[in-house]
């Protein structure tokens, strides 16, 4: 699955901003040097443009910070500043920056979701009813299914016993001491009544199993996840939306678009 995740390069995951500044511009280096220290690492700060060369085919970026009056850029978030940058101009600089890699990652991580959570790996209100049954037929779909080694159940529960994957009385996202799945692969279960998880119990089951060279691309998908399901509302809101797989899938990309808001 490498060709369906493939992470993207370090010169495209950056954000790229562009300024604007007013054709006489005697502060034009200081205000370049204010903007990079603003965007830091998290973006990449490209050459001027004038007010007069400003047109909506000749941005090239995904921020544009200004000095002069622009008109709304469609798809382009736009910084208006001081010709001599405030603090708090730089404060919202860096934001913007930081939203628009947020949302990037968002969006990478809802591709890797849509296509990761099938309807054959998808159960809603089994007759599970504790942690060990639920690892155990999940783990057993992906094994089944040619994700996952068949020690992979035997991994993942010795994960749970180590330290617990559930959150807040509401869900848990297991997965194995190892990245060490043939292929990654994401099984659901969604259960309207408690399932006895440990101390705990939960309702929400997400069993990761995921590729040794995906690290990157899992962590990215655990912390999102953990990032919005972190609202015990959202989280109540999917489960009750976890009939079929169709209205799970429908819910999640709500809450992850609400995420950006």
């Amino acid at each position: 699955l490498a060709h369906h995740f493939q992470l993207p390069r370090e010169s495209d995951s950056q954000v790229t901003v562009q300024f604007v500044v007013p054709r006489y511009a005697p502060l034009l280096a200081g205000f370049h040097s204010a903007v990079e220290r603003a965007v830091g690492d998290h973006g990449f700060v490209g050459p001027p443009l004038t007010a007069e060369e400003v047109r909506a085919e000749a941005i090239d970026g995904d921020v544009v910070v200004t000095c002069v009056h622009l008109s709304p850029i469609p798809g382009v978030r736009t910084v208006r500043v001081s010709p001599v940058p405030t603090t708090a101009d730089l404060s919202a600089i860096t934001e913007a920056v930081l939203a628009v890699a947020a949302q990037r990652r968002r969006t990478h991580v809802w591709s890797v979701l849509s296509d990761l959570i099938r309807p054959e790996h998808y159960f809603s209100d089994t007759a599970w009813t504790d942690r060990d049954q639920v690892i155990t037929a999940l783990a057993q779909v992906l094994i089944d299914g040619g994700y996952a080694p068949d020690w992979f159940t035997a991994d993942v529960l010795e994960r749970e016993r180590l330290s617990s994957t559930a959150f807040r009385d509401q869900f848990a996202i297991p997965h194995g001491l190892q990245l060490s799945a043939h292929r990654t692969g994401i099984a659901v279960f969604v259960s309207q009544r408690p399932v006895v998880w440990g101390d705990s119990s939960v309702q929400l089951v997400m069993l990761f199993a995921f590729e040794p060279e995906e690290r990157r691309i899992f962590r990215d998908v655990f912390d999102t996840l953990i990032g919005f399901l972190s609202s015990p509302q959202a989280t109540a809101s999917l489960i009750a939306a976890g009939g079929t797989h169709q209205e799970f899938m429908a819910r999640l990309a709500e809450l992850m678009h609400d995420a950006g808001r």
